[in-house]
C-alpha cells in the first residue's frame, strides 16, 4: 500500500492525503478511473504535459490492456511502467497484456468465477480466428493486410448477433481437429513476420504477476506436427531468473520440427 502511495505522489504529483484517501476508499492498490481522469484534467491545465501522459496511459491500460472485474478501478502497479515515458515506447507491451490475460484466464476456469476480466478484444479476435464454427460475425471487406489484424472484423451492434442452433458449450465441446483453423495469419505474415521471440516458452511476468507459456502444446500453431508435450515443470523461478530467461529468449525456444 506505502508503495502504491509513493508512486501516486511521485509519479502524478498528488499529495501524500490524497493518495492516501483513493488508496483507502478502493482498499488497496487501485485507483479509480474516474480519479485518473480528473487528475489528467488537472495537470493539462497546468501545463504539466508528462504528468498528464502518465495520467492518460494508466487510464488507457486500466480500460483495455488490464482491465480487471471491477470495471472502475486501475492497479497502481502499472503506473510504474510509465515513469520515463522515453522508455514506455520499447516495453514489450503484447508480453504484458498476454500475462495478464493468461491471468485471468487462469481466474475464469475456476468454478467459483463467474465473470472474465482482462484484454478481451485480444480473446474474441483469437476466437474468431481460430475457431470459425464457433461464432457468427462478420468480416470487413475494405479490410487491408496493412490495417491492424483485429479491425478486419465488423463488431458494431448493427452486425453482431446472436449464435443460433447449438449453444457455445456445445459448439465447443463438439470441435475436432479438422474445426480449428491453426495458421490463420498466413497472410498477414508479410505485414507481420513471424518472430523467434514468439515460440519462447517458460515464465512471463508483469510485475508481481506471474504466468507461464507452454506453446509446445500448441505447435500446430507455428506449422509443426504436435507430439506428446513433457510434463509440467512446477519449479518457481525467482523474478531476476524470470527477467534473465527473457532476455536470453533464444535458449529457451520451442524447438522446430
Amino acid at each position: 500500500m506505502e508503495e502504491a502511495r509513493f508512486l501516486l505522489t511521485e509519479l502524478l504529483e498528488v499529495s501524500v492525503e490524497e493518495a492516501r484517501v483513493e488508496t483507502t476508499l478502493t482498499r488497496g492498490a487501485y485507483v479509480r478511473l474516474g480519479w485518473v481522469r480528473d487528475i489528467y484534467e488537472k495537470r493539462c491545465q497546468v501545463r504539466r504535459w508528462i504528468v498528464a501522459a502518465r495520467a492518460y496511459l494508466l487510464h488507457l491500460v486500466g480500460c483495455i490492456l488490464f482491465a480487471n472485474k471491477s470495471a472502475t478501478y486501475v492497479h497502481v502497479v502499472h503506473l510504474d511502467a510509465f515513469r520515463d515515458l522515453a522508455q514506455s515506447g520499447g516495453y514489450a507491451w503484447g508480453v504484458a497484456a498476454l500475462v495478464h490475460m493468461y491471468d485471468q484466464l487462469d481466474e475464469a476456469c475456476r468454478t467459483t468465477t463467474r465473470q472474465l476480466a482482462g484484454y478481451l478484444t485480444l480473446l474474441q479476435c483469437w476466437i474468431y480466428e481460430h475457431f470459425p464454427n464457433v461464432h457468427q460475425c462478420v468480416t470487413d471487406d475494405t479490410y487491408q493486410e496493412t490495417s491492424p489484424y483485429a479491425s478486419r472484423w465488423l463488431t458494431s451492434k448493427a452486425y453482431m448477433k446472436g449464435i443460433t442452433g447449438a449453444p457455445y458449450r456445445a459448439r465447443c465441446d463438439a470441435l475436432t481437429v479438422t474445426d480449428v483453423s491453426w495458421l490463420p495469419y498466413t497472410e498477414h505474415r508479410g505485414v507481420r513476420a513471424f518472430e523467434e521471440i514468439s515460440s519462447f516458452q517458460g515464465q512471463l511476468r508483469w510485475g508481481p504477476m506471474v504466468v507461464t507459456a507452454r506453446p509446445e502444446r500448441v505447435v500446430r500453431q507455428f506449422g509443426y506436427i504436435q507430439s506428446i508435450p513433457p510434463p509440467p515443470v512446477s519449479a518457481q523461478l525467482s523474478h531476476d531468473d524470470i527477467d534473465d530467461r527473457w532476455m536470453h529468449f533464444a535458449e529457451h525456444l520451442l524447438p522446430a520440427g
